[in-house]
């Protein structure tokens, strides 16, 4: 149960830096402070930096370029909600910088002005079967699997953790919930934001034992395992199948 109030607490709302001691930060480079600012909830400062970084045409490897690319997109999504300012942004990062980019600039573009356009909606008073719906119509999916963009899967998590925040949520809900966060968060694929899919599988196992919502997030796990190259400890994988069947 605690697991998605961390990564609410840690990827959203509303922008409230915290006052830690920095002097571990001196002779860091922009990337980690970066790093460590959203680890710490200080957005806005994590967030210039990174904004500095992909501007000023430093050269990165791959993975590090990506990676901050795609913590921009969380700070947009998850803690600020703003569309139209994220769209501006990548926009005129792209008219700066003319070359081939590591992450989807295009469709991330795209995505933020389609929502933009869209009538806004406070997922924090919606009710439980509103929340389930929001986060149904952004999972696309293609044979059987979750076929998101980054900004759709992230905005899909906003209203499941709202859900999984609901005291009174339904046994179904929460249960689809968690199946799919752990789905969302297989695609996303990044740990410093995502935490591993399998977390939310078990934590269904074990909320909705013997259920055929358990039985599904089982299946998941073990084709998880196989993608992954991953072996789960033989105990804690007979326990998890007990409580599935």
């Amino acid at each position: 149960d605690a697991l998605p109030l961390c990564v609410q607490c840690h990827s959203r709302t509303k922008s409230l830096d915290l006052t830690f001691p920095e002097v571990r930060l001196l002779g860091a480079s922009k990337e980690e402070k970066a790093m460590y600012y959203f680890a710490t909830r200080q957005f806005e400062k994590g967030k210039t930096l990174i904004e500095e970084l992909l501007r000023g045409g430093v050269s990165f490897p791959e993975h590090a370029e990506s990676h901050m690319a795609k913590v921009l997109v969380v700070y947009f999504v998850r803690i600020k909600s703003d569309p139209n300012e994220a769209a501006l942004f990548f926009k005129k990062l792209k008219k700066e910088k003319k070359r081939d980019w590591k992450f989807d600039i295009d469709g991330w573009i795209r995505d933020f002005e389609n929502w933009g356009k869209e009538k806004a909606e406070d997922e924090f008073v919606l009710t439980k079967d509103e929340l389930l719906r929001m986060s149904r119509r952004f999972l696309k999916r293609r044979n059987g699997n979750i076929a998101c963009s980054l900004v759709n899967c992230l905005r899909a998590s906003v209203y499941l953790h709202g859900l999984l925040e609901e005291a009174k949520s339904s046994k179904k809900g929460t249960g689809l919930a968690l199946l799919w966060l752990g789905e969302i968060y297989e695609r996303v694929g990044d740990p410093f934001f995502a935490p591993s899919a399998d977390f939310f599988w078990k934590a269904c196992i074990s909320k909705f034992p013997h259920q055929f919502i358990a039985k599904k997030c089982f299946k998941k796990i073990v084709d998880f395992e196989k993608r992954k190259g991953l072996k789960i400890d033989p105990g804690e994988r007979s326990r998890l199948k007990g409580l599935a069947n």
